[in-house]
């Protein structure tokens, strides 16, 4: 409780007031009479919604009505970039879980309704299950239940119309199929691959009328921007710690973790860290094993009723983790690339039940799958790609009515210099850069409200090192670049100079000899001076 008065605290009771104002006024919320049938009807339908009580009808009634709120605004903000601005190719920047699929289905929906028919629609991902949910999403938006045709892994529409395609596919087969402005309505999904050759390829040849990418994370660790591709902006954007803020996920609790691995001599590309080498270290690191179970433990009421994803950097590496952690009483299968459909179907059911507590995965379940049951994230390999950390914490972070926060544990190793803490930080908590370093100490005081992020002693110690170490290299770099400068525009000065010099010149010289003209003619033509009086 808070006892707050306007003389003492007015900026309080402003903040109180804004924020009624604005719930009030908020368009996901609708007039209630106590008194009406139909609206207690209605109350008690949405509340069991809400509870997951109706099942799979859920999904059909939220998809069915109308867009939420938040999602309006971002369709409001397409809708003018085309409209009011002539902006034709429109990037969506949106956190994971806050239904960037859905977005794209409602605003194709918007565009049937203005044509009054069902224009050529093509979507790109680059996984299948992707693309399956998005023909699902799609399909309930528009009310068709046979809407849309998949172009993936040797499957091929029949029409073309209405196309779901891996990137891969639509590469091979589009360009010997459909004209390039065959398809009215393009959308790319993850388009943070979109600097890839494929993608580029794809869109070198497609001329649709209207081009809308989604990402939840338009940063790419290469430093290659989306932008070119977007007219260089950004046309609606919702980051995680803005969708944190309106409660449209759930907060989480981030626990980075020293876990005392050396990893100063594994070998280091311009990718990161070598996935073998990596794998190596870890493998067969009982001592690491017993540190997450214990960690885990300490933080949680029972092992048992956990739902975790535990992230690991190979396919040893998750099937390793699996079997360590099931002897340790922590039932876990290991689920990656290699695992067939049906078994991974099966274990996502048997985590959902509880009958396992734990799916270890590495590069399947960081993009496109929604399991909003999933409380518990294990962060189990490094990543230098802010990418890839939103992707694996946006795992954890949808709504569910079985969990109110998200367990993040990051078990942090000692990192070679070349290790960058800054950008994933930046993008978890929405920092800048600049600010980080002050934020690590004093342990990030001003996260959005329910979230937590806190680093032990040795962990904060690293990352400090590694934010300081940067502002250094980045100084340094900075001082080279004007060493390295500084004798060309020294250079470049005096050659202008001396270039300036002999243009300028003759012009002096004319300057002078027509001057010297001037006075004489004057002299000549003035009227000789008369005496004053008394002189």
């Amino acid at each position: 409780m808070i006892k707050a008065s306007c003389t003492d605290l007015p900026e309080v009771i402003r903040k109180f007031r804004g924020t009624f104002e604005g719930l009030w006024n908020d368009v996901e919320f609708e007039p209630f009479e106590a008194g009406s049938e139909a609206h207690r009807r209605r109350f008690l339908a949405a509340r069991s919604a809400e509870r997951g009580e109706d099942g799979e009808a859920r999904i059909l009634t939220l998809f069915t009505l109308r867009p939420f709120g938040f999602q309006e605004e971002i369709l409001d903000r397409l809708g003018a970039e085309r409209e009011v601005h002539g902006h034709t190719r429109n990037l969506v920047v949106s956190a994971t879980g806050t239904g960037k699929t859905v977005i794209a289905a409602f605003d194709y929906a918007r565009l049937v309704a203005r044509a009054g028919t069902k224009p050529r629609v093509l979507f790109v991902a680059h996984r299948r299950e992707i693309l399956e949910q998005a023909r699902t999403t799609f399909r309930h938006v528009l009310g068709d239940g046979s809407f849309g045709e998949l172009l993936v892994d040797g499957e091929a529409p029949s029409r073309y119309e209405h196309v779901f395609a891996s990137v891969q596919s639509a590469s091979r087969a589009l360009e010997a199929t459909v004209p390039d402005d065959h398809f009215r309505y393009v959308v790319i999904d993850e388009c943070h691959h979109l600097p890839a050759d494929s993608y580029q390829r794809l869109l070198r040849f497609l001329r649709p009328e209207i081009l809308v990418g989604l990402t939840a994370t338009p940063e790419r660790s290469d430093g290659r921007s989306l932008l070119p591709d977007f007219g260089g902006r950004i046309a609606a954007e919702l980051r995680l710690w803005h969708a944190l803020e309106k409660q449209l996920l759930v907060p989480f609790e981030y626990y980075g973790l020293s876990d005392g691995v050396d990893l100063s001599h594994v070998k280091w590309s311009r990718d990161g860290y070598s996935v073998g080498e990596l794998a190596r270290v870890y493998t067969g690191n009982h001592a690491r094993v017993d540190l997450v179970v214990k960690q885990l433990a300490a933080r949680v009421s029972r092992l048992s009723d956990v739902r975790a994803l535990a992230f690991c950097v190979s396919v040893e590496h998750a099937e390793f983790m699996a079997r360590a952690l099931t002897e340790r009483g922590l039932v876990a299968v290991a689920v990656h690339g290699e695992t067939r459909g049906e078994e991974r179907a099966a274990a996502r059911g048997k985590l959902e039940r509880r009958e396992i507590q734990v799916i270890c995965t590495c590069d399947l379940f960081n993009e496109g799958v929604d399991l909003p049951f999933v409380d518990t994230l294990l962060l189990l390999r490094p990543t230098a790609s802010a990418t890839l950390f939103l992707q694996q914490i946006g795992r954890g972070l949808r709504l569910h009515p079985e969990k109110s926060t998200c367990l993040v544990l990051d078990f942090i190793g000692q990192h070679r210099a070349e290790f960058r803490f800054e950008g994933l930080y930046e993008a978890l908590t929405g920092v800048p850069r600049g600010k980080l370093e002050r934020a690590v100490s004093e342990g990030f005081p001003f996260l959005p409200s329910g979230c937590v992020l806190d680093l032990d002693p040795v962990a904060q110690s690293a990352i400090l090192a590694g934010l300081k170490r940067q502002v250094r290299n980045i100084a340094e770099r900075l001082a080279g670049e004007i060493r390295d400068l500084s004798p060309r525009v020294r250079a470049s000065h005096l050659h202008s100079r001396a270039t300036c010099a002999r243009r300028v010149a003759p012009r002096k010289r004319c300057m002078r000899q027509a001057g010297t003209r001037r006075s004489s003619a004057a002299r000549a033509s003035s009227p000789s001076p008369t005496k004053r009086p008394g002189t």
